[in-house]
């Protein structure tokens, strides 16, 4: 019988099935008007230093000019920062000016984030919208995360499925994630478990971890598939060896119920790693609730710190 201690993620809840299809609603106005001009630009200050780090943009200039906007990808742009942190800032700055569509996405998150720059979340979305007239899955996912959430714009919650589902085809794999998400939900399209089912595994497939424990949910639950506690728990166990913490408690959980209870009490420890504060009452209570030598040490470690920090 399935346990029903589980973990879900935050918000979901089981969804009744109703066909529909990503690609039905037209999507935001990027794809529509191709010829709006990029976001103001923002000037990179001026610091000490500063010239050597605008020579350092001459090769990767030259780089855009031969092959085009997509000439950087984003590890070349992680490897240019590494070598040059201390003007990160400004080099991402002044590549999202040269049309460098890599650094527009990280400027946009950087911007959404207030990451070493003053927080704008408008100006994020504009910068996300602007990336994605390329054709930028990654940028198109963004745009839709921002619609979802009301950052820089009104809640849409259509919208944002579009550009889920439009981004989601294009192979991104948190974009996959986000549709089946908005499937399970009945966020911005009707409920739809089934099709729910067929996005994570998708993104699953390619190694997304929420991804993976969300499907071992689904076929734990039964949303949009057969029940089979065999691939839950082996979904459990992949998503939890990718480093996803609410599945290192699933998958302890499932250990738990094969007699391995000492390697589960090491699952839930490293589950407290990255835990948020309702999640990690949740491994101190469930490890309470089982007498055994390997969950009293858990009990040992965390209570104190559970109990120290506030809920939120």
């Amino acid at each position: 019988m399935p346990d029903t201690r589980r973990l879900p993620e935050p918000g979901v809840a089981p969804a009744n099935p109703t066909p529909s299809s990503p690609d039905q609603r037209p999507l935001r106005g990027f794809r529509q008007q191709r010829d709006q001009s990029a976001p103001a630009r923002i000037q990179a200050p001026t610091a000490p230093g500063a010239l050597c780090a605008r020579l350092r943009l001459v090769y990767w200039r030259a780089t855009i000019l031969f092959n085009g906007p997509h000439g950087m990808t984003g590890e070349e742009l992680r490897a240019l920062l590494d070598r040059n942190p201390e003007h990160a800032e400004a080099t991402v700055q002044a590549l999202a000016n040269q049309g460098v569509v890599a650094a527009q996405i990280l400027f946009g998150r950087m911007l959404l984030h207030g990451d070493g720059l003053v927080k704008s979340q408008a100006a994020a979305l504009a910068w996300f919208e602007h990336a994605g007239k390329t054709g930028e899955a990654e940028a198109i996912n963004m745009v839709g995360r921002c619609l979802e959430n009301g950052w820089g714009t009104d809640v849409d919650a259509e919208q944002a499925f579009s550009c889920y589902g439009y981004a989601a085809k294009l192979g991104d794999s948190r974009a996959q994630y986000n549709v089946g998400h908005m499937y399970l939900e009945g966020k911005g399209v009707p409920r739809d478990a089934e099709r729910a089912a067929h996005w994570y595994a998708q993104a699953a497939l390619q190694g997304h971890s929420r991804a993976m424990n969300s499907l071992a949910r689904c076929y734990e639950e039964g949303w949009g598939v057969h029940v089979d506690m065999k691939r839950a728990n082996e979904w459990y166990r992949r998503s939890a060896e990718a480093g996803y913490f609410r599945a290192q408690y699933n998958w302890a959980i499932a250990l738990v119920g094969r007699g391995r209870i000492a390697e589960a009490a090491g699952w839930l420890l490293r589950s407290s790693h990255e835990a948020t504060p309702d999640v990690k009452q949740a491994i101190v209570d469930y490890a309470a609730s089982v007498d055994h030598p390997s969950m009293h040490v858990v009990v040992t470690v965390l209570a104190p710190a559970s109990a120290d920090t506030p809920a939120v």
